[in-house]
């Protein structure tokens, strides 16, 4: 896209010097040259983001960029996908929360339930009905499982006014609906975007081998099956993200899928608890580590293994297919009832797919357009 280089440092310089008019109409000729932006004689909209880059690289240059990115190349559409590029700033500087990320959906969480929100665990979604009379627009209808997610051939039925979604594409799939829950467009939104599989595998060792090498914290990246190795900061730390391979290289590892796990009850306790990963599975990302590596190192003392494209998961996160109008088609989800209160939110169907802040943004929109709430006091 000609002048996008620019386009994007003047946007976010009138963004950080707090010139809102002069970003806004930075942003709207960005859209205009967005729009009228061809790939090969193709409309950018109706093009995949791996033929952008072959449009652009020569097969080497491509090969190389898949081979040290550490993502597999997504087939997602290239329109969105410049589109986040566009808001991320040129510099940006990538920082977490000090207790892991997932301290901020269980503060919600308790927040929620501060405000005298009540969660009942163990119910699964299973269909939704129009409901008619005075109990609620909506009949929903939900199965009672066990305490390993097990269904218990129970189910318990609950009418409401106002119903909101929060639930990625694959949960959202598994729903049975009555007649008029959704309206027309609904089935084609719900695939508008496409998940991205993805795993993790952390490794604990008895000492931090790596150091040895000069690797201290930070990231580095591999052709190998392992794509992506991330090293814990801090002297101590003996634990590695081993491997995080995305994509089709996820599915390299479904081979190690079965078997006996590696290292009960050890590997449950130093990881609380999480999905335990098998022997196999370890023994091939330490032979990949230490050929990466060029060391003989000792074997680790425990394992955790999490798979996105696995039950109940059907994805990492995901991506706009071509051809989509991402903004109509979000903003039709967010509020896919007709004549009814019924809202989705979720990441999948944001200006950033995957991420928090689209995840954050979709309830906030949903929360102010629909439901009446004014904007909070820091979104200003």
């Amino acid at each position: 896209m000609p002048g996008f280089g620019r386009l994007r440092e003047e946007y976010h310089r009138a963004v950080r010097e707090g010139r809102d008019a002069d970003a806004a109409s930075v942003r709207a000729r960005y859209r205009s040259a967005h729009g009228a932006a061809l790939v090969q004689g193709e409309p950018l909209v109706e093009v995949s983001w791996p033929r952008v880059l072959a449009s652009a690289l020569s097969p080497e240059a491509l090969r190389l960029v898949a081979d040290t990115d550490g993502y597999d190349l997504h087939p997602g559409g290239a329109a969105a996908w410049i589109d986040v590029l566009f808001r991320t700033p040129p510099r940006a500087r990538y920082v977490t929360l000090s207790c892991g990320m997932e301290a901020l959906p269980r503060a919600l969480h308790t927040r929620f339930e501060e405000a005298g929100g009540r969660t009942r665990r163990g119910r699964r979604l299973c269909r939704i009905d129009r409901a008619g009379g005075t109990g609620g627009t909506y009949e929903l209808t939900f199965a009672v499982e066990d305490q390993a997610g097990r269904d218990t051939g129970r189910r318990e039925r609950v009418r409401a006014r106002t119903v909101v979604l929060a639930l990625p594409q694959g949960a959202l799939r598994r729903i049975e609906t009555g007649p008029g829950v959704f309206g027309p467009s609904w089935a084609e939104d719900l695939e508008a975007v496409e998940p991205v599989r993805a795993a993790k595998l952390f490794l604990a060792y008895d000492e931090p081998w790596w150091r040895a090498c000069g690797l201290r914290a930070g990231r580095s990246t591999t052709d190998l099956g392992l794509r992506q190795v991330w090293y814990e900061p801090g002297g101590a730390s003996r634990l590695l993200l081993a491997a995080y391979p995305t994509g089709p290289s996820a599915s390299l590892w479904d081979r190690f899928g079965t078997g006996p796990a590696l290292g009960e009850p050890a590997s449950g306790a130093m990881f609380d608890g999480g999905p335990p990963a098998t022997a196999a599975a370890v023994a091939h990302a330490h032979r990949l580590l230490c050929r990466m590596h060029g060391v003989q190192a000792p074997p680790p003392v425990a394992a955790c293994w999490q798979d996105w494209g696995r039950h109940p998961h059907s994805g990492a996160w995901h991506v706009w297919r071509t051809g989509r109008d991402t903004e109509r088609v979000a903003a039709r989800m967010r509020a896919p009832s007709p004549g009814g209160s019924l809202h989705v939110v979720s990441d999948c169907w944001t200006e950033d797919p995957g991420s928090v802040p689209g995840a954050l943004g979709c309830a906030e929109q949903v929360l102010q357009a629909h439901l009446g709430l004014s904007p909070p006091p820091w979104s200003s």
